[in-house]
């Protein structure tokens, strides 16, 4: 939760840390810290944003999501429902083989990491995984 900030911000200091020298002084902040105005911008860590709330903490990937649509040529694609419906049947018999079967790993490795926080793809990204060798 400690992100790079933008602009300086500075504070007092913070009770029991008061240096004796220079008891007027302030401290002027490297990193963000929990509760600044500044620290929903600031607390984006492994693509995973932390928005603290009054019920606790709040989990978003809304920008790893956008920029995993952008790298896969899907940016303007519609929403499509989930979960997958388990009598789906997925064939690596049928349907066009892929150019890039790194891509389609590199893809699958990426929606792995995003059912972290969203529970509700990771029926349908484990089907899709089971053809990481034949894509």
């Amino acid at each position: 939760l400690q992100g790079t900030l933008k602009e300086e911000v500075f504070m007092i200091q913070p009770p029991g840390f008061v240096n004796k020298n220079f008891p007027d002084h302030v401290c002027r902040l490297k990193k963000a810290l929990y509760g600044l105005k500044q620290a929903p911008r600031a607390c984006y860590f492994l693509g995973v944003e932390v928005i603290p709330s009054a019920a606790g903490m709040f989990l978003s990937q809304r920008k790893y999501i956008t920029d995993l649509l952008h790298r896969s040529g899907m940016a303007n694609t519609k929403p499509a429902s989930t979960p997958l419906s388990a009598s789906v049947q997925l064939l690596k018999d049928s349907g066009d083989l892929l150019p890039s079967p790194t891509e389609y790993r590199t893809l699958v490795g990426s929606l792995q990491y995003l059912s972290l926080t969203r529970p509700d793809i990771a029926f349908s990204t484990n089907k899709l995984a089971q053809f990481m060798q034949n894509p």
